[in-house]
């Protein structure tokens, strides 16, 4: 049940991070060269704009926070981490599961502790308690996977008794290593296309490397499908990343609060709420899933506010999401019925509806809106001559183009404009060096 208000959440929160995703965040410094005041009111952040900003303001201050963000990422600090996993998916990734067991052809056929710990890994990281029950094979109990696991010659081998799923391994210098998860506080169930999953309401899963810690996370869920409730709370931490979640789901109503943090200091804050309804009924919930049908139709508003460092924000308001939905899928070209000159009215039709069903703008610390998101009609056309048949074509078709208006001087630029063509080139270089500084570690 967790997966569905994931996948809606995160419906909800693309169109407000958008802009974020294509500035490409980078590396470290601080550039206070944007034209912003340090005396401004931007509270936590004394350099906030007190006006909004040209274009180019805007993009000088946007690198200065992409350069902050990846200035609190050093690869040695998660170093002995990425080293271990990567042993670990190198030596004992390919062993198969445990004979134990007793997994069959209805069983998803092929397991391996590599997919529990991808299982586990994806219950903290992407809030989604659900992962830890698919990690022990979709539908079953806790109980049913426990036990300590060693790795054999092809497959992982149970030589020990536990309540616990536990993997133990060594390192390449032949350091006892121990993944555990450990269930506590009874069960919470959910069923979902005839499966049930049953996991238990407290699970803490650790990594532990000799005497030390490389994972620490505790996944608190309850899903009550007579009452239409879900919670999930999840607090983990790696190396020094910590992040935290607060998922609230009931039919009418779904909030998330989200908190990553790097050496204390808070990195990203997402909070999301949706309304809608059945959103926790599963005699609802469960035939969408089943025919591939649309959940969004479930939801009927959403909220998103995106704080990055303190320093942008992102804050949107989401309605009928079934209809933006559609009209971002709005496509049409010259094999249609429509002529060119309808299509083109029908295109700005569905602009329209989008422009009043999405309302997200970017700040700088202060209640100055910078830009906000918009949608506007695209054109492409093609006008070319086949020489192998001799015949002349002109195709055309119209789109939903995403563009940021500025409110300081209400120019538009589309998102490849605004951020391509290397017009950030500072923050790609500093992100072309932090990554391959954490791609040289896994080699």
């Amino acid at each position: 049940m967790f997966k569905q208000f994931d996948a809606i959440l995160g419906k909800a929160t693309v169109a407000v991070v958008m802009a974020a995703a294509m500035i490409g965040f980078n590396s470290c410094s601080e550039d206070n060269s944007s034209g912003v005041d340090d005396g401004g009111t931007g509270g936590g952040n004394p350099g906030a704009p007190v006006e909004a900003l040209s274009p180019e303001d805007s993009k000088a201050y946007m690198e200065s926070v992409a350069k902050d963000v990846m200035g609190c990422f050093d690869p040695q600090d998660q170093a002995s981490t990425i080293t271990l996993c990567k042993y670990f998916v190198d030596t004992y990734g390919n062993l198969d599961e445990p004979e134990e067991w007793e997994l069959d052809s209805d069983d998803n056929d092929y397991f391996s502790a590599r997919k529990l710990m991808n299982g586990l890994f994806r219950s903290v990281v992407r809030r989604d308690a659900g992962s830890l029950t698919r990690a022990v094979n979709y539908v079953y109990d806790f109980e049913r996977f426990s036990g300590v696991y060693e790795p054999g010659q092809y497959c992982w081998v149970r030589t020990a008794d536990s309540d616990d799923i536990v993997f133990k391994f060594r390192n390449a210098g032949g350091v006892v290593c121990v993944a555990t998860a450990k269930g506590s506080g009874g069960e919470s169930s959910g069923t979902v296309d005839g499966y049930t999953g049953r996991l238990p309401k407290n699970v803490k899963v650790t990594l532990t490397e000799g005497t030390a810690t490389h994972l620490d996370a505790e996944i608190l869920s309850d899903i009550n499908e007579q009452a239409h409730t879900a919670t999930a709370k999840v607090n983990a931490s790696s190396a020094n990343i910590v992040v935290s979640s607060d998922l609230n789901a009931t039919d009418t109503r779904v909030t998330n609060l989200s908190v990553v943090t790097v050496s204390g200091r808070t990195l990203v804050k997402v909070n999301a709420v949706l309304t809608g309804h059945d959103m926790c009924n599963r005699s609802v919930v469960e035939p969408l899933i089943r025919d591939d049908m649309r959940l969004y139709d479930l939801v009927d508003k959403g909220e998103v506010n995106v704080d990055v460092l303190g320093r942008l924000q992102f804050k949107g308001n989401l309605g009928s999401f079934g209809d933006i939905a559609d009209h971002l899928d709005a496509y049409y070209d010259s094999y249609d019925d429509l002529s060119k000159d309808q299509a083109q009215q029908a295109i700005e039709n569905d602009c329209k509806r989008l422009n009043a069903d999405v309302n997200v703008g970017v700040y700088y610390s202060s209640s100055v809106e910078q830009a906000k998101l918009r949608f506007q009609p695209e054109l492409y056309e093609d006008d070319y001559f086949d020489s192998y048949s001799g015949n002349h074509y002109y195709y055309w078709d119209w789109s939903v183009l995403p563009v940021l208006y500025f409110t300081a001087d209400g120019t538009t630029y589309d998102f490849e404009s605004y951020f391509g063509n290397s017009r950030f080139s500072s923050v790609e270089s500093q992100w072309d060096i932090l990554y391959n500084s954490y791609k040289n570690l896994w080699k």
